[in-house]
């Protein structure tokens, strides 16, 4: 072989061994990259997605319900927050004159009424009065007259069975829901934290009410009591039911 050929020939050898195998290398390197994003990308949707038994856990479960299943939101009229508790009480803001018709034809019996109403025309006690309707005023305006009487006495009304069904209403279910809570713990038995929890699904927003609410239970439940009411001034004699001794006498219009 002549010098020549031994030089091409050692030339063709060298670029092979100098090109040749980078560029079969880049290929396999950009063969391999070109299927990297795909992999990549089920890697990334692996990741992301929902192991099929967390979707069926995260889909099925139930969320926790606000109010129990005796509590059924209600409609009497334009009045706000109406709220059925069992077939004896109803809660609710504001009623207008008309409303207390329809309640009357609907059987109630007692109206309650924990509004002082300075801003609503109605003179209540005259309504119920003419409609035959037992009415009781225990009205208080901040979370500085909420006081344990006004706990008692709503409690002795919602337990009297003698005049149910029973309308409580105050401007907004604001004071009412938060009274009720009592009575839900301490007369029904329900967790405090459960019934301030159905009482702001009905329309305790008030945190002063909350405060007072707590002290309250907080109060009767030392005292191991499920009923502790204001002292009874009753001459020994006069048969009065329990929730007359209790509550305030009613100061009609024009009565005297």
């Amino acid at each position: 072989m002549s010098s020549l050929n031994t030089r091409g020939f050692m030339l063709a050898i060298f670029c092979f061994a100098m090109f040749g195998w980078p560029f079969k290398a880049d290929a396999q390197s950009a063969q391999q990259q070109a299927t990297i994003p795909a992999a990549n990308s089920q890697e990334e949707t692996a990741s992301n997605a929902t192991p099929p038994v967390a979707r069926t856990a995260k889909n099925t479960k139930q969320a926790e319900p606000q109010i129990a299943a005796d509590i059924k939101e209600d409609n009497l009229g334009d009045t706000d927050n109406v709220f059925q508790v069992g077939k004896e009480i109803v809660l609710a803001g504001q009623p207008a004159e008309e409303d207390f018709s329809t309640l009357s034809r609907a059987g109630y019996k007692r109206i309650l009424n924990l509004y002082r109403g300075g801003d609503t025309p109605l003179d209540e006690a005259s309504i119920c009065r003419r409609l035959g309707l037992d009415y009781r005023h225990l009205p208080f305006d901040d979370e500085t007259e909420l006081n344990d009487e006004i706990f008692h006495q709503v409690r002795i009304a919602l337990l009297d069975s003698s005049n149910t069904p029973v309308f409580v209403h105050c401007k907004t279910n604001d004071r009412v829901a938060a009274v009720w809570a009592a009575y839900r713990t301490l007369d029904q038995g329900i967790n405090l934290e459960t019934a301030i929890k159905e009482a702001k699904a009905m329309g305790l927003k008030t945190d002063g009410y909350v405060a007072k609410l707590r002290t309250y239970v907080s109060k009767m439940t030392a005292m191991n009591s499920a009923l502790a009411p204001a002292p009874i001034h009753v001459q020994p004699t006069i048969e009065v039911p329990l929730y007359q001794q209790m509550l305030p006498p009613i100061s009609l219009p024009g009565s005297t």
